[in-house]
Formats: C-alpha cells, structure tokens, sequence
C-alpha cells in the first residue's frame, strides 16, 4: 500500500480546530509543512490540553518542518504531550537547489536548552561546504557560508545572469551555490545555522 497527499484549504490553514480534526479524521501519518503553521495548531492544543480535552493523534508518525528556523522551545512543548513514537525531522534547503537539501532527525525526547535545533546533514545526492569569505573550508566549529552542489541545483536566476554568476559559483572544479546563510558544523557533522550574511530573511 502507498500513501496519498492531503492538501488542506486555505480555510483550514487559518483554523487550528479544523487542522486539528483533520489529522483525527483522516488519519494523517505525516504532517509536513513550515514551522509557524505547525505552531499554529501546537497553540491550539495547549489550550485544549487546559481544559483537559488533549486531541489525540494516533496515526501521526512524523512532523516535518522546513522553510523556516525551528527553534527547540515549541518541540519540547510538543514532547511534552505527546508518546516518544511522534518525530519530528527539520528540514533546510533554498529555492535554488530545490528545496530540501539537508534533514534532521530530533531524538525521541529533546533534552537541550539551546533553542537552536541542527539542520542535519546533506541529503542524497548534494554536495555541502562551509567556507570562509576567501572559500576555504571552515574547520568544525567556525561560522561559515553554507554551500550546496550536487543534483537540484538550478541553472540559474531566469533573465538575470549578473545574479546567477554572482550566487552559482565552481568552487575547485564543482558547481555550487552561494546560500547567504552562515553555519558551522558540529563534531558529528550536522551543520547548524546561525544566520545570515546579508539582510534576507
């Protein structure tokens, strides 16, 4: 058996209640979507949980988050009410190498006071570095700019190569694109983002 994708409205997307009947109803196994969306519905369920109505998910296997920064405060919150067998993956990727291009998987309880959660490591198929402002490679621990090669990089900004050479880069003899967010990779290699180098969100 497979599974089917259940796009929701833009109705239900602006009301926790109905996202969260959805999910009972249909038996969602796989919640997908950017962070504030999912916080959204965990708003809606601490107020149910006050009045001792906690919704109960049982097919709900998997939340991934994407798109946004994850921080670690509203997953504890999440784990608070919910069994262990709830995961949750943050995934990172721009536009440009379309979409996901790392993923991580969060422990079962999430224990750390740092709000920063990792955005895991490269996914199949790409190519990371962090490299400093000449584009050498930053050792474990030092701030970089995040760079992704590898399948799924676009050809380009559409009418604007000014752009597209400036951002898409070969960087020893590979294909890369310029990410504008700054990382630095931790002992077990997932890399975690601590901003940007410039002013977009």
């Amino acid at each position: 058996g497979g599974s089917a994708i259940r796009p929701v409205s833009r109705e239900s997307v602006n009301d926790p209640r109905l996202l969260s009947a959805i999910l009972l109803k249909e038996r969602i196994s796989i919640w997908s979507s950017v962070p504030s969306l999912w916080l959204r519905l965990l708003s809606y369920i601490e107020k149910q949980a006050e009045m001792g109505r906690l919704p109960a998910f049982p097919d709900l296997r998997l939340i991934q988050l994407g798109g946004e920064a994850l921080g670690s405060g509203p997953v504890r919150r999440w784990q608070a009410h919910y069994a262990d067998h709830i995961r949750f993956v943050n995934l990172y990727g721009p536009t440009e190498a379309t979409i996901s291009a790392t993923c991580y998987f969060l422990p079962a309880r999430l224990k750390t006071l740092d709000n920063r959660i990792p955005i895991g490591q490269a996914l199949p198929g790409r190519v990371l570095r962090v490299v400093d402002e000449k584009d050498q490679m930053c050792k474990p621990g030092v701030k970089g700019e995040l760079l992704i090669g590898g399948i799924g990089l676009s050809p380009g900004y559409l009418h604007d190569n000014k752009l597209s050479e400036k951002r898409f880069v070969t960087v020893d003899g590979k294909r890369f694109f310029r990410t504008g967010d700054l990382v630095f990779v931790q002992p077990n290699g997932s890399l975690v983002f601590v901003g940007r180098n410039d002013t977009q969100v």
